[in-house]
């Protein structure tokens, strides 16, 4: 999924020892999402942009889905966040 700017509507923070992440990222790939992925152990001031979009949750996988934001959510909740955006 992309906006008209270009860019990915799904944005995926992890980190590198998650194994939750991994599972989100290997989801969202199976699905064929288009997502950007930000490493917050390799992204300078990434984790500042995570807590201020999840509302100060130290806790990965944070994924934003246009507007929506959820925190180290369920498959399920996290398929039913996705096909709610694209309607």
């Amino acid at each position: 999924m992309t906006g008209r700017d270009g860019h990915a509507d799904v944005t995926l923070y992890t980190l590198p020892y998650c194994p939750d992440c991994r599972d989100m990222r290997r989801h969202l790939t199976e699905r064929n999402v288009v997502f950007q992925e930000i490493d917050l152990a390799r992204t300078p001031g990434a984790v500042v942009d995570m807590l201020k979009l999840n509302g100060g949750r130290r806790s990965t996988p944070t994924i934003r889905i246009g507007a929506q934001v959820l925190v180290d959510p369920e498959l399920a909740q996290l398929d039913a966040a996705l096909k709610e955006y694209r309607g």
